[in-house]
Formats: C-alpha cells, structure tokens, sequence
C-alpha cells in the first residue's frame, strides 16, 4: 500500500491549479482530499487502519493542501519542490498515525538529563548510547553554490521518548551561514543521553534560505534508522545522506555500556581568550577490545565564534552542549583550547551515579594573574522507557 499511496498523495498535492478565492478554497480543498481518500481505498491495509489513523491522514493531509495554497509566492501552481517533500510528508503522517497520542511531530523531548545520579531506580544502568560527534555539508549539487543560510532540524528519536531529541535547531530567521571553509552546523544537542535498545532514528529537515519563503530549497531530507548490534565494543559510524541538493556527513557514535555526563564550566578570577573552545572526549571506550579512533573523537561543547552571550548571570560558560556519552569504565577530558593550543585540561572517571567538582590553577597568557578553572560533571544511569 505504502508506494501507492505515496504516488497518490504526490498526484493530488502537485496537480497544477489557479489560484482561487477563500470560499472556493476551501471547497477545493475539501474536494481533493476526498479524491485522495478514494484513491486509495482500494489499496490493501487502509481498510485495516483504525478509524483514529484515518482521521490523523486526512486532517494532516488537510494542513498540507492548505499551505500550499497560503504559500506567499504561489498558490497550487507551484509543484511541491520534489518527492523529498512528498516522504517527509509520508513520514510525518506515519509517526502521527503511532505515536501522534504522545503529542505534536515538532515537538521536543520532555524528559531531561540527570534524571538518576540522586534517585534510586533499579532499572537504571548503562545502557549503547548514540554519540554526536558532528554534522557538515560536504557535497552540493543542482546548482547551489557557498556560502548558504541553513535552517531546520537534526533530532533523534529512542526509546526512552518518541518525542524529538533536538541536535540541530534553526528557525529561518535565524540561520546559520555556512561556507566552504566552514561547512559545519553548529550543534546543540543532544538534550539527554540518546539510548539505543530498540532502532534509533535519525531525522534530517534542512532548508536553505531564499529571497523569499517559496525560494527556499530543500538542502538534505534523510530518515535513517539506527540498529542496535551487541559487538560489546564502542565504534564510529560515518554516516553519508545524500539527498538531491546535498550530501550531510553525520559523525555519530555507538557508545557501548554508557552512562550520562552532565557537564559546566566556569572561569574564576582570570578571563578566557577572546577566540576559544571548550571540548570533551569520552576515553577508553573498548578497554577489552581493538583499538577504534572512537576515542580521538572531540565533542565540540562552545566555540565562543558563535556566543552572542559567552557567559551566564553565575559566570558559568554557555555551552552550545553539556551532555556526552561514557563508558562506564572509561574517562571524560575537558579541554578549553585555542587554535593554537590546549590552554586546560581536565580528565574524570565515570562513574554511574555521582555529582564531580573539580576546580584547577589555570595560567592565561599575558601579564594577568592565575585563575581557577571549575567543572562540574554530574553522572547518571539510563533507563530505556
């Protein structure tokens, strides 16, 4: 049923038409949707689907004919921009159908971190965990050229909350300008810990900016499932999604027996850098197995290039992100760099439930006196529900 009723939704959705009044819109609207609706009744499996899902289809259906024609440029003559437009409408239909009970397709992830280093809970212990290394554009195609102003959404969805677990967020007032030269997003999330026991799956919505709303363009559109495999051993995964306008690398990781830090960082008594970087690496991730460049793998927390406001009203950095994955045997480095040099460094051991401060002589450069540089780091087990 699912490539048929795809066709059909594309069919009904691109048909050219003028652009009518507010009465004949609606009438319109209400017409191609019961079209739709007729088209594919006589598919196998929507005589199956409870009424509830059904209702779901068409109301989100609904939404979507109506928006094409408030579309600011173009009514219905505009063809929906290519099938990337078409899935990720499928997509959200199908996640509405099964999980549109917990709430919104938008909306974020409730549950936070730090859920269990104070509570006792006997189901919560490490758990694989995906890692979120980075996220760049590394191809272009059919004609889009650097620099470019990027928004949408990268967000993971587990086991513990189908909601969505933010990554990547621009509004499109709010771009991010990429360039050749520095073709990374600027990530900030996860929000918690991303478990992987039942499939992961990874949802990629970037657009790029036009002159005007209708000129956007769909620069990568992937939903990609993540399996879980029991190998025993932490590994990188470099994952390619190549989509018409792009190709986006996503540097992820399989964190093997992990459990949640919580990080911050404050300065005391000596300023930072003007230019500078807080990162984390999660180290000795397969003690017991080969050897994996997993563990040279930086966490990007804050680049002050990007910090509007660098700093909180208690003097704690803003970071972009605080939570990283660890091997529960393993360890956590914070470093504050520059491009030139690692100006602090700071290693923990994890632990499964324990709240760390640790607060160290930093030297900055230049004739100003030594400062303190403080981290915090508060573990937590997981739970997969």
């Amino acid at each position: 049923m699912e490539g048929n009723l795809e066709s059909s939704i594309n069919e009904g959705l691109s048909t050219k038409r003028d652009r009518p009044g507010p009465q004949e819109r609606s009438f319109e609207i209400q017409k191609r949707l019961e079209e739709l609706e007729e088209k594919i009744k006589g598919f196998g499996g929507w005589s199956e689907l409870p009424e509830m899902a059904k209702e779901q289809w068409r109301e989100s259906t609904r939404v979507a004919l109506k928006l094409e024609y408030e579309r600011p440029c173009s009514g219905l003559e505009d063809e929906i921009e290519d099938d990337e437009e078409s899935q990720a409408l499928k997509y959200r239909n199908h996640w509405t159908s099964v999980w549109g009970h917990l709430g919104d397709f938008e909306d974020a992830t409730e549950i936070g971190p730090k859920r269990f280093w104070l509570n006792h809970e006997p189901q919560a212990r490490p758990y694989t965990t995906i890692q979120v290394f980075s996220a760049k554009i590394v191809r272009l195609s059919e004609g889009l050229r650097f620099p470019l102003d990027v928004y949408g959404t990268i967000a993971a969805r587990d086991c513990v909350d189908r909601r969505r677990n933010i990554i990547f967020s621009h509004l499109r007032d709010n771009c991010q300008t990429i360039t050749e030269q520095d073709p990374y997003l600027l990530l900030t999330g996860p929000s918690r810990a991303i478990v992987l026991l039942d499939p992961v799956f990874m949802e990629v919505m970037l657009k790029v900016k036009g002159a005007v709303e209708c000129e956007d363009k769909i620069l990568n559109f992937q939903v990609d499932e993540l399996a879980w495999s029991d190998t025993g051993y932490s590994r990188v995964r470099d994952e390619h999604y190549k989509s018409k306008h792009s190709t986006l690398n996503l540097v992820l990781g399989t964190m093997d027996l992990s459990v949640e830090a919580c990080i911050s960082v404050r300065p005391i008594g000596a300023p930072l850098p003007a230019a500078f970087l807080v990162t984390a690496k999660a180290g000795n991730s397969n003690p017991d197995g080969p050897f994996e460049d997993i563990d040279s793998k930086k966490i990007i927390l804050f680049d002050s290039r990007h910090a509007s406001c660098p700093f909180d009203s208690t003097g704690f950095i803003n970071l972009s992100r605080a939570i990283v994955s660890v091997r529960v045997t393993g360890n956590l480095t914070i470093s504050i760099e520059t491009p030139e040099k690692v100006l602090h460094r700071m290693t923990f051991p994890a632990r499964k439930k324990e709240r760390m401060r640790v607060a160290k002589p930093y030297f900055p450069d230049g004739d100003v006196g030594p400062g303190l540089i403080e981290v915090v780091v508060i573990w937590s087990p997981l739970r997969h529900h």
